[in-house]
């Protein structure tokens, strides 16, 4: 579970594009696994979306509140 793939068929959004965690070295595999599940939750064209225009600062502030929300979540 290392890559998002965008492939042909997606409905009308950015070009096909496969995003590896090698290309975010900034990014943890923590925080990776992270995206994962938000693209589960909230689709992959969010999360190729967030990494390519976001600044690395960005995109752990993002991942960040992903995670706590997850958090407050799990305990109710």
């Amino acid at each position: 579970m290392t890559k998002f793939e965008m492939s042909e068929d997606q409905p009308a959004g950015p070009p096909a594009m496969t995003l590896e965690h090698a290309t975010f070295p900034h990014l943890t595999s923590i925080e990776w696994q992270a995206l994962h599940r938000l693209a589960a939750v909230s689709g992959e064209v969010v999360v190729t979306s967030m990494l390519s225009s976001a600044t690395p600062d960005q995109q752990r502030q993002s991942i960040q509140e992903f995670i706590d929300r997850e958090l407050a979540e799990a305990k109710r």
